[in-house]
């Protein structure tokens, strides 16, 4: 192991570290009928003025993350794989991303089925949601999905020219 891999292995030991030593603080403050405000200064960094916007932000965070997950153990890949993955989102249309950026903060993954090839994208997971808009009768949804069917079409047709 070179040092910059034995400094990782430090520091995600020192994050699990921290993280159980907080779990442990907080049982000990609720325990002693601390305030909540007590709870977030000391374990949380957050003041007493943003612990309700704090706490949603996680909760949020911590449900896409526990989402996200569940998807790459499904497709049995690691943060770490430089597999591309699809998938369809109403608001943002056909994602491409990797399981590291699936995973940053900022990511706007919310919990849809994700796929690793391109030709899966339109069988796996657009006629399905095809169907459900069509029963629905959701014209814009529809539209959407017909939008991102005709863009992979397009990218498989070119990855056909390519490979000429």
């Amino acid at each position: 192991m070179d040092d910059y891999e034995n400094f990782e292995e430090e520091l995600k030991t020192s994050l699990m570290n921290l993280a159980e030593d907080n779990v442990k603080l907080c049982r000990d403050l609720l325990a002693l009928n601390a305030t909540s405000v007590i709870i977030a200064e000391n374990l949380l960094g957050c003041t007493e003025d943003n612990i309700d916007e704090f706490v949603d932000r996680f909760t949020v965070n911590n449900e896409r993350l526990r989402l996200g997950i569940g998807q790459l153990q499904k497709l049995d890949l690691d943060v770490n794989s430089k597999n591309k993955l699809y998938y369809f989102s109403m608001e943002n249309g056909l994602i491409e991303t990797t399981p590291m950026r699936l995973m940053l903060i900022n990511s706007v993954y919310a919990g849809e089925d994700i796929v690793t090839d391109i030709e899966q994208v339109i069988p796996e997971l657009l006629l399905l949601l095809l169907y459900d808009v069509v029963k629905s009768l959701d014209l814009a949804a529809s539209k959407r999905i017909n939008e991102a069917i005709t863009l992979v079409l397009e990218l498989l047709d070119k990855q056909k020219e390519n490979s000429k």
